[in-house]
């Protein structure tokens, strides 16, 4: 019996920049660079994508552990916010930042040129930290190296902490990041990094803006030191409420290699399923090379006997599909996964598109007091399961959704689309016909529609990314893709596997990729965390 710890019941979580119950329509964008997937995703406005995303300018410097880097001179990016006159008076506007020394320059805003502006100074000459809203006010030297600083409308603050009042009426034009807009020319550069940021066309409250900060503060870096990079059993503990979902995926490569691989693999989850409070085990598919090695699939369910005793759910990949006998055609894959292998487990409890075959599945679990549904969604799903599932997440919107496939991002890191190779139009698992979806149809048709989505995995293609992006009531999805058995001269890389370790209470997810053969964590893409 697996142990299960109790959680706070929660309702769809709002994102960082909408705590404190804030009105989506009133956040007039925000931009997170921080774990972002990539320089262009950063620049994409979370709260209103294709509205006000970062254009123009010389970008910055990239990096998804530390944000964007402004060199002080050359580099900016218009958001094409232009505020009405006075408007900044009873705006807000709420901005992460570090790396800084010495005078750094305005991180965004704007000027008219006649000694108004719309920013905030972490640390200006002498080391003052100081606000500026028409008029300005300083509150000393301060030194500030890194934090939050905020104004909700006249009122200033430093780590959601009210500090002094600033505000003249004046006119403002189109707001920049990394410096000032003054006439339409880069104006008091900034210099160092900026994690996030958010702007607002209404006074936030004092609560509202301690919320925000807060949460602002704690995006998590994508690296984390809580995860030290060294031999042995992962993690080194877990928290009262945490809980491990493990994903493993393309291990065909590593089964007809070494043939105890899978073995091993799955035992170490056996052995390790209390001590990591192990909820459910994901995989991805294409755990054998070709369906006419049948030595290969009955290596493979000999190993999945370890997981009698855990919930878990095995998707379809292309190799399981047997080529010779028209489209789509599970029959092998059935032959071991029908409906009564999950039927007859003591912790089953959901159902299945069509009678007897499980490429497409639903399981329901509750884990302390949160209710989950999770799917296997097929290689390219037809639009009937498109159907089956939107019926389900709308029948179960209540339930925190997870869904499980084999090939959804590309190794772009975008959602899969006409052109990417290995795609559904190619020789992949004989579809003759269009009844077929790709990535960014998937999104579209499926789930960017539901707000109780927290994540979606995938594999297929290398190498592992991630990509965060908002539905269309504001809930961040996770959408990764992890596949390790490409050649990157990396012993047994195949027999990876990712623990994503749940904390319900700070609505993060922990990721760490780890081999129980080689007993090593692995260097590529090894640990980052991200929020749901």
């Amino acid at each position: 019996m697996l142990t299960n710890y109790l959680i706070r019941p929660r309702g769809k979580v709002a994102p960082w920049y909408l705590k404190g119950s804030v009105p989506k329509s009133n956040c007039l964008a925000s931009y997170q660079a921080i774990g972002a997937a990539s320089l262009a995703a950063s620049f994409i406005n979370l709260a209103h994508p294709g509205t006000y995303d970062l254009s123009g300018g010389v970008d910055p410097t990239f990096d998804t552990a530390i944000g964007w880097t402004f060199n002080g001179s050359t580099q900016y990016k218009s958001t094409g916010i232009d505020p009405p006159t006075n408007a900044t008076n009873t705006w807000s506007v709420v901005i992460r930042f570090s790396g800084l020394s010495g005078d750094t320059g305005m991180p965004f805003g704007a000027t008219d040129g006649l000694g108004s502006y719309w920013t905030v100074a972490p640390r200006r000459s002498s080391g003052y930290r100081k606000y500026y809203n028409g008029g300005q006010v300083n509150v000393g030297v301060q030194n500030t190296t890194s934090g939050v600083m905020a104004m909700g409308g006249a009122l200033c603050y430093y780590n959601g902490i009210y500090e002094t009042t600033v505000a003249t009426p004046w006119e403002s034009p189109i707001l920049y990041i990394g410096g000032l807009n003054q006439g339409n020319t880069l104006y008091l550069s900034y210099a160092g990094n900026i994690e996030a940021i958010a702007f607002y066309d209404i006074t936030l409250s004092a609560a509202q803006v301690l919320a925000i900060s807060n949460a602002m503060a704690a995006l998590p870096l994508p690296f984390d030191p809580a995860w030290p990079a060294f031999p042995g059993p992962i993690p080194p503990s877990i928290d009262l409420g945490e809980f491990t979902i493990v994903d493993i995926g393309d291990m065909h490569i590593g089964t007809w290699i070494t043939q105890a691989q899978p073995e091993i693999m799955l035992k170490y989850l056996k052995d390790n399923a209390t001590r990591l409070n192990i909820q459910a085990v994901l995989n991805t598919g294409d755990f054998e090379d070709n369906v006419d090695h049948t030595d290969d699939m009955d290596i493979f369910v000999a190993a999945m006997a370890n997981l009698a005793a855990i919930p878990h759910l095995t998707a379809m990949g292309n190799h399981e599909y047997d080529y010779s006998g028209g489209p789509r055609n599970t029959s092998v894959f059935d032959h071991h996964f029908d409906a009564s292998y999950y039927t007859g487990k003591s912790w089953w409890s959901g159902g299945f598109y069509e009678t007897a075959k499980t490429a497409n599945a639903y399981m329901l679990r509750t884990i302390g007091s949160v209710d989950y549904i999770f799917f296997n969604m097929e290689f390219f799903p037809r639009q009937g399961v498109l159907d089956w599932m939107n019926t389900l997440l709308t029948t179960y919107a209540a339930r925190k959704a997870i869904i499980n496939t084999h090939a959804y991002l590309y190794g772009d890191g975008t959602p899969y689309t006409v052109g990417d190779s290995f795609g559904p139009d190619g020789d992949q698992v004989g579809i003759t016909d269009a009844d077929y979806h790709w990535g960014d149809e998937i999104w579209t048709e499926l789930l960017k529609i539901h707000d109780n989505i927290i994540l979606i995995i995938s594999g297929h293609v290398t190498p592992p990314r991630l990509l965060v992006t908002n539905s269309d009531g504001g809930q961040p999805i996770n959408q990764t893709l992890f596949n390790f058995q490409g050649d990157w001269g990396v012993p047994n890389i195949a027999t990876y596997m990712r623990f994503m370790l749940f904390n319900p209470t700070n609505e993060t997810i922990k990721v760490m990729t780890y081999s129980p053969i080689t007993k090593t964590t692995s260097a590529i893409s090894t640990y980052f965390m991200t929020t749901y």
